[in-house]
Order: C-alpha cells, then structure tokens, then sequence
C-alpha cells in the first residue's frame, strides 16, 4: 500500500479506461476528444478534456482590424456610425410615407 492508500475500484477503473483509450486512440486528440464524449467519466475530467482540446479543434477569436480608411475608429464605434446611418435612412423613409400619404 502506498503513502497515499489504495485506490478505490473507481479510480482504477478510469485510469483502466484512460490507457485503453491511449493505446486505441493512438492520436493524443482523438484521446481527449473521446474522454470528452464517454458519458462514463466524471464530468470534471471530460470538461479538462474538452478544454485541452479546444485550441486543436477551434481557431482562436482574433480582434478585427480595421481598415485604415475607418479614421482610427474601432470595430464598435464603426458598428455604432452604420447604425445610426441606418436609422437615419429609416426615418426618411417614414417622412416620406408620411408625406405621401396626405
């Protein structure tokens, strides 16, 4: 028995389950993808899983770079002037309706 104790049958059975899918993987994400979908392991290890194999699956957000013509404005500030670009076709719109109709 060691320092630590015995390990409970649980215990052995994931660390069974883990060199298993080692040696049947063969590709160290195509293990952490399949601890990531066996519904037999403990949520908390499938979610370590999930989270170490992220970056191999999903390419990182990256900030968008504005065009140098924007005026230095950032991506939210340029959202923000085309919507109120947008809002003031569409109230000339509604003017217009509104003109016309009388």
């Amino acid at each position: 028995m060691s320092a630590e104790g015995a390990r409970n049958r649980r215990t052995l059975l994931i660390e069974e389950a883990a060199q298993h899918a080692i040696r049947a993987a063969g590709d160290p994400l195509e293990f952490l993808l399949g601890v990531m979908n066996d519904l037999a392991v403990p949520l908390p290890m499938r979610i370590s899983a999930a989270q170490a194999a992220l970056p191999y699956c999903r390419a990182k957000i990256s900030p968008v770079q504005m065009p140098a013509e924007s005026g230095g404005m950032t991506f939210e500030q340029w959202l923000d002037q085309i919507d109120g670009s947008a809002r003031k076709i569409d109230d000339l719109g509604d003017k217009e309706d509104f003109e016309h109709s009388n």
